[in-house]
């Protein structure tokens, strides 16, 4: 009876120091999250999140985005692809989950923000335009207007999804070919990239 409560005594032991070290290793985990980098393409609505971590394989598996939660699908080299994001002025990343060594999803506090001016400010000058008057981009023509705050013609079929009434975007065939927004009085064509390597060749 003796050598069973010593066995038993020293298996909670083990037990234990075992959970203690797993809980250790999630700690660890958790700490090593960093949201690194991002990239946003407004005319496919998707943000691209950089999102490391000391795993060896993808574990984040969904943010909290201005108070909504969305699933992300990873990319491959750390990076996390959210899709049909709410057009909007800022963005308040405040909590990642990320899948346990045994498989449990837990969250995990980044605080990340993100402005529409850090957006302009990143997106390669060959895809954004500002337009005073009016431009021409491909077979489409963009105008400012005061009353309708813009115009858009072209001889192609095309059509608009109002995502705000100061935000729309550009479809053909159901695929994007660019934004249009309006934003601190000044108007912005943001080109859908893959319209621009047609564009440019």
């Amino acid at each position: 009876m003796k050598r069973f409560f010593g066995f038993m005594s020293l298996f909670m032991m083990l037990f234990m120091l075992g959970a203690c070290d797993m809980i250790q290793d999630e700690i660890q985990r958790a700490q090593s999250i960093k949201l690194e980098d991002y990239a946003v393409d407004i005319p496919n609505r998707t943000i691209s999140l950089h999102i490391t971590s000391d795993a060896d394989e993808p574990v984040i598996t969904s943010v909290i985005v201005n108070d909504t939660r969305y699933d992300l699908e990873a990319e491959g080299d750390d990076w996390y692809l959210l899709s049909d994001v709410p057009v909007a002025t800022s963005y308040r990343i405040t909590d990642v989950f990320y899948r346990t060594s045994v498989g449990v999803v837990l969250s995990y506090n980044v605080g990340f923000d993100i402005s529409l001016d850090d957006v302009i400010d990143a997106l390669p000058q060959n895809q954004l335009t500002e337009v005073e008057d009016e431009i021409v981009i491909g077979a489409y023509t963009v105008k400012s207007d005061e009353e309708a705050w813009v115009v858009i013609d072209s001889e192609e079929d095309f059509t608009v999804m109002e995502l705000e009434d100061w935000a729309w975007i550009i479809l053909e065939d159901d695929q994007p070919v660019f934004a249009v927004f309006e934003y601190l009085g000044v108007l912005y064509v943001v080109s859908a990239s893959s319209f621009m390597e047609d564009y440019l060749e």
